[in-house]
């Protein structure tokens, strides 16, 4: 991705401009379907929301990627949940020889200005090598939408809605790599990012009848959101390699934390067919905790067989707490038809073997994954709706592709899945 972070000034507009990736508006990600892909970053999959995803690949810097994988029909090695596919996002590690590093700042203007600077430093010495990425930004986008909708005879619908989204991203990368013998080698990664963003938007709506312009109803709607999104990661990982064909045992251990406030403001003046006013406020606050334990171990033959299997462990905890206000008079009154709260736990334990063999060309891959799922969850707030699942499920997997043509370094491929 090296041409396409000269022209970015974040993680997120690098993945945004690869080809055959479609971003929403919301931040999800489509490779082949209409199930968004999963994210995951070094490997590891990043259990949040489409908007703290979204916050996280703009905290990063553009430089500090070193390649971003797609996989449209994750193998059996993948969790189920990656069935609109995976976005891996591998970061830059220190392996260049010595110290080195770079500096990069830039202005970019164009209805708003946006500003980033950022630096990585590369320590590499005998089996030791480690790197520091520091970026920072202050960015401004919006979006104008303007829709004229006839949704009955002689009567149409006009909308005019103005956003703007003005926001701070700092973003602090740390890891470390020690070669402990020609086979162990033992891996930190550490990430750090918090995003301070806020969204203001207006939009008036107007209902007229086309044959006269007549206005029979004309409101406003004012909302602005002030969002805190604070992001850590602490990983762990070694590999050891077991023979000289490549087979290698690796393992690996992560926790996330991320804990979020947003602070909304709503206020929509009616003009037509009676004036009035009804505005109030929102505090909205989630918890996020995340582990993931994972073993894998791919065996390599002769005669291009491979065998793979490995197990994993993902917990995740995740909380929300939601208070919403009415302005009456004076005085504020809870809105209990949008104030929520409730727990959410989940552990999913899997376990996975797959073998691939190529033979004349062509290539097998086959291979079944198991995941065993336990959910629960407690709402407390508006009213009780537990919830608790168990069930153990298995997703087989078969892969066969064989190449048809080469133009210049270019192979063309027919495969079924």
């Amino acid at each position: 991705p090296e041409n396409l972070a000269a022209s970015s000034s974040n993680g997120y507009e690098v993945v945004e401009k690869i080809p055959g990736i479609f971003m929403d508006q919301d931040g999800n990600i489509y490779l082949n379907s209409t199930t968004p892909a999963s994210v995951y970053i070094n490997g590891r999959e990043q259990k949040m929301s489409t908007a703290d995803i979204a916050a996280l690949l703009k905290s990063l810097p553009p430089n500090s990627i070193a390649s971003i994988e797609i996989m449209r029909t994750p193998s059996a090695k993948y969790d189920a949940s990656g069935s609109g596919g995976v976005v891996n996002v591998v970061l830059r590690k220190g392996i260049e020889i010595g110290l080195n590093g770079s500096v990069k700042a830039g202005y970019q203007q164009g209805k708003y200005g946006t500003e980033f600077a950022g630096f990585n430093l590369n320590n590499s010495n005998g089996p030791f090598s480690s790197y520091l990425n520091v970026q920072l930004t202050h960015k401004n986008n919006f979006d104008e939408i303007k829709t004229d909708r006839i949704f009955a005879p002689d009567s149409l619908l006009s909308q005019d809605a103005k956003t703007t989204y003005p926001g701070n991203n700092y973003y602090v990368g740390f890891g470390a790599n020690y070669q402990l013998s020609k086979k162990w080698e033992l891996s930190y990664d550490g990430r750090l990012s918090l995003s301070d963003a806020i969204n203001k938007s207006t939009n008036t709506s107007e209902i007229s009848k086309i044959s006269t312009g007549d206005i029979f109803t004309n409101n406003t709607s004012n909302v602005s959101n002030n969002n805190k999104v604070f992001f850590l990661s602490q990983g762990v990982s070694s590999k050891f390699i077991v023979d000289t064909l490549g087979s290698e045992w690796t393992n690996d251990i992560s926790f996330n934390y991320s804990p979020n406030k947003t602070l909304q403001g709503f206020a929509t003046d009616f003009l037509l067919p009676v004036p009035g006013n009804a505005s109030g406020n929102g505090n909205l606050k989630t918890n996020l905790n995340f582990f993931s334990a994972a073993s894998n171990l791919t065996w390599k033959f002769k005669k291009k067989f491979t065998v793979e299997s490995g197990i994993k462990t993902t917990v995740t905890d995740f909380n929300n707490n939601t208070q919403y206000y009415r302005n009456n008079g004076t005085s504020a009154v809870k809105d209990e038809s949008r104030t929520s709260a409730f727990n959410y736990h989940e552990m999913i334990n899997a376990a996975y073997v797959q073998a691939s063999k190529t033979l004349a060309g062509i290539t097998l891959k086959a291979g079944t994954r198991m995941e065993n799922t336990r959910m629960d969850g407690v709402q407390t707030i508006p009213s009780d709706t537990t919830f608790r699942i168990r069930r153990t499920d298995f997703f087989p997997y078969i892969f066969i592709s064989r190449p048809l043509m080469k133009i210049r370094t270019y192979e063309g491929q027919a495969y079924a899945i």
